[in-house]
């Protein structure tokens, strides 16, 4: 699915803030505890409400992951919001949304009955359509399939159904850092 959505090799090792409450120029801060090396990518970077925390999407290649990651302005330590879920950013829109309050996030997971055994899965919920779907047009401009209308078919219509199920999580932040999860819902994006 084609999407505007810039995904970054590196977002840098360090936290700057430009000036704090007296004007004066504070020393950075080191980010550690982010996955990096081949194949990793940085999306969707917010800030908490109170901005003590920043919220990052880190993408595996490898392992065609994505996860969330909360880190301390402070001290610069990263933790994995939410360990075993994986968030579901197919439409490329942010898959997680801030609190008010900066202590809870609401998370858009794959939902936990797609992630077991997809291969097969999709080959047995969907036929493909019979032969290929062919125009013929005659020596005339033809209409072209075009990215903004590419649902065509009750097929393409199970598929995008398909992917974009997602499973509404609410992640509540400690003091810590750490989140603990609970299933808030299952919504289509």
């Amino acid at each position: 699915m084609p999407t505007s959505l810039t995904w970054y090799d590196w977002i840098g090792p360090e936290i700057k803030c430009l000036d704090d409450d007296d004007g004066d120029a504070t020393a950075p801060t080191i980010i550690s505890g982010l996955p990096s090396g081949e194949g990793i990518k940085y999306a969707f970077v917010k800030w908490s409400a109170r901005g003590d925390r920043l919220a990052i999407t880190v993408r595996d290649d490898a392992s065609s992951t994505t996860s969330l990651y909360i880190i301390d302005a402070l001290n610069g330590q990263a933790i994995r919001a939410a360990e075993g879920l994986r968030l579901n950013a197919v439409t490329g829109a942010c898959p997680y949304l801030w609190s008010s309050d900066g202590e809870q996030l609401l998370l858009w997971c794959v939902p936990e009955a797609n992630m077991r055994d997809i291969d097969s899965k999709i080959d047995r919920l969907f036929t493909p359509p019979e032969g290929p779907v062919t125009k013929e047009c005659q020596g005339k401009k033809q209409e072209t399939r075009t990215y903004a209308n590419t649902l065509k078919s009750p097929y393409d219509d199970k598929l995008f159904e398909y992917y974009t199920q997602t499973q509404i999580v609410a992640a509540l932040m400690s003091p810590s850092g750490a989140a603990s999860t609970e299933w808030v819902g299952t919504s289509t994006l």
